[in-house]
């Protein structure tokens, strides 16, 4: 390995993939803190409403969203039957699944649940961005 390779190397910070779901929502906790608007996040933590999603948001119109989370390192996304049928039957509001795999977050919509359950990520997402994550995009589109 030659100098200029090490250098570079050594000085470029490596793209690490959360292992869980918990570091996924702290990307997502910092991502809002550089945001302009007034957006409050609540991590769901239920054991007694299973299959509820993980994330409820509160945007600047204080309109609710809910966004269940998945960190997959392949192209299946693991939803469980519960979370499946909670997407679907509150499909009509603001509900999302939002995806991280290695360097790419995918944005599907609780309709699409049952088909991202079969397909995974080669169902066509709403949106897609690479790392550095289009955060006011992902967010717009969830939002409006």
């Amino acid at each position: 390995m030659n100098r200029d390779t090490l250098k570079k190397l050594l000085t470029t910070r490596p793209r690490v993939q959360p292992k869980k779901e918990s570091g996924f929502y702290q990307e997502i906790r910092k991502a809002v803190g550089r945001l302009p608007k007034d957006i409050l996040l609540t991590r769901i933590e239920n054991w007694m409403t299973l299959g509820i999603p993980d994330l409820m948001i509160c945007d600047d119109k204080n309109q609710f969203h809910f966004v269940e989370l998945k960190v997959t390192s392949g192209n299946v996304v693991k939803l469980s039957s519960l979370q499946i049928a909670w997407l679907t039957r509150h499909s009509r509001a603001s509900v999302w699944v939002l995806v991280r795999s290695q360097d790419t977050m995918y944005l599907y919509a609780g309709s699409q649940a049952v088909d991202l359950r079969i397909k995974g990520l080669k169902l066509k997402p709403i949106f897609k961005t690479e790392y550095p994550f289009d955060w006011p995009k992902t967010f717009s589109l969830i939002f409006d």
